[in-house]
């Protein structure tokens, strides 16, 4: 009798201690879920600031280059644009983060 108490009680101990990292890795793989929609939400935003950044200094470049100069300056322009309006688009999207239940 002693032995099969002492059995079901070192069970009942060591059972929970067994159930935390299962719980702990279903934790991390939602944090992990999360931060690939977060990457991935960043990307379209970059892209979506490049397309309009190297629209927006192609006018801007033409209409500022001197008269015999539009084609190049439309040209440095849409570069000029297109890269800042990657990284000014992508620095300021925010991650929407599911709300926690507790």
């Amino acid at each position: 009798m002693k032995p099969i108490v002492a059995f079901i009680s070192a069970a009942a101990i060591v059972a929970p201690s067994l159930a935390i990292p299962q719980f702990a890795l279903a934790q991390t793989a939602n944090a992990r879920a999360i931060a690939a929609e977060c990457a991935a939400q960043r990307r379209a935003a970059g892209n979506k600031g490049t397309v309009i950044g190297g629209i927006a200094g192609a006018v801007l470049g033409s209409q500022v280059a001197a008269k015999g100069a539009r084609t190049e300056g439309s040209v440095l322009g849409a570069a000029v644009g297109a890269v800042s309006g990657h990284y000014v688009a992508k620095r300021n999207k925010r991650c929407v983060y599911p709300a926690r239940r507790g």
